[in-house]
């Protein structure tokens, strides 16, 4: 069952979450240039809120404000303590020279973020970069972190994965010190490579650990459910259009090495998920798909129960 609103998965032409959205910074060398070349100069200042049409102030509330422009970023408690930019991000010019920055910029829900890459690693036999991705926020929807996102280059896929040894998020600490900074910096590094350790580790044990065509078929019943009876006919439309995108991943050239196996399903799933083509192409969906691919590991830990589950 198709319409006009069914969209395919294609694998001609597969990006990282982040190629529609920020701004080009990857030939800025320090973390200035980024911040001034993405529009991230700015400063924010907190300002009493007040009943509209009064000048009746609201107790313990304040609002979040560009300086210059007084473009409200949030609303927050009176005690919340704001961390410009260039004050979050500085840890990061402690980062070593192989880090290089690829996009920055600032979402629609507040989230101010700069996207770096480290050098190359193999996983198996391909060729993944680990991703950095720094955040920051004025509206207290997002602590300073630093999300760990490695992607396989050949497909353009993203592994967002939370391990219990190797989380894919830092917390970042605001410090003037400079040697909170350098620590700071250093943990990134340090869990990064232990990220990028025992997701190498996970790879190599499921690339070998085989999945039947039942078992698959079980797999995907399991994630994209499909009763006829009890759908809608869009619900009945979506689900098949969404197991079709998911066996085109399986399928994929790229996949033939490891189709078959565990590892196999779980790279259709980073397919899948971060290439999943959206309803309507906004900028608003770009930024969705962006920050629900990079931040949630939940939902690729809940696959992963269900491939252990049915296998």
């Amino acid at each position: 069952m198709t319409n006009n609103n069914t969209k395919i998965l294609d694998l001609t032409n597969r990006f990282p979450s982040w190629e529609n959205i920020g701004e080009n910074v990857s030939k800025c060398k320090t973390l200035d240039d980024v911040i001034s070349k993405a529009g991230l100069d700015y400063t924010v200042e907190k300002k009493n809120l007040t009943v509209a049409g009064t000048d009746i102030i609201i107790p313990n509330k304040m609002v979040t404000v560009n300086s210059l422009t007084n473009h409200p970023f949030g609303v927050v408690s009176d005690k919340y303590q704001i961390v410009q930019n260039a004050d979050a991000f500085d840890f990061v010019n402690y980062i070593n020279g192989d880090l290089e920055f690829v996009k920055a910029g600032q979402t629609e829900t507040g989230m101010v973020y700069i996207i770096a890459k480290l050098p190359d690693q193999y996983v198996i036999d391909d060729k993944f970069t680990p991703y950095v991705i720094f955040r920051n926020s004025f509206n207290g929807r997002y602590p300073i972190q630093a999300a760990i996102c490695p992607l396989r280059i050949v497909c353009q896929n993203q592994f967002t994965m939370a391990f219990k040894n190797a989380d894919n998020t830092v917390s970042i600490r605001h410090s003037r010190n400079a040697e909170v900074k350098m620590r700071e910096a250093q943990e990134v590094l340090r869990q990064t490579a232990n990220h990028m350790n025992t997701l190498s580790d996970m790879a190599e044990k499921y690339a070998v650990e085989k999945i039947t065509d039942v078992q698959f078929a079980d797999i995907l019943n399991q994630f994209i459910p499909l009763n006829t009876e009890e759908m809608t006919p869009r619900q009945i439309t979506g689900a098949e259009t969404d197991r079709m995108n998911f066996m085109t991943a399986y399928n994929a050239d790229d996949n033939a090495n490891y189709r078959g196996t565990k590892w196999g399903v779980l790279n259709a799933f980073a397919d899948f998920q971060t290439h999943r083509p959206s309803l309507r192409q906004t900028s608003k969906g770009d930024e969705n798909r962006f920050m629900s691919v990079s931040f949630d590991p939940v939902a690729m830990y809940n696959f992963i129960n269900i491939v252990n589950r049915a296998a």
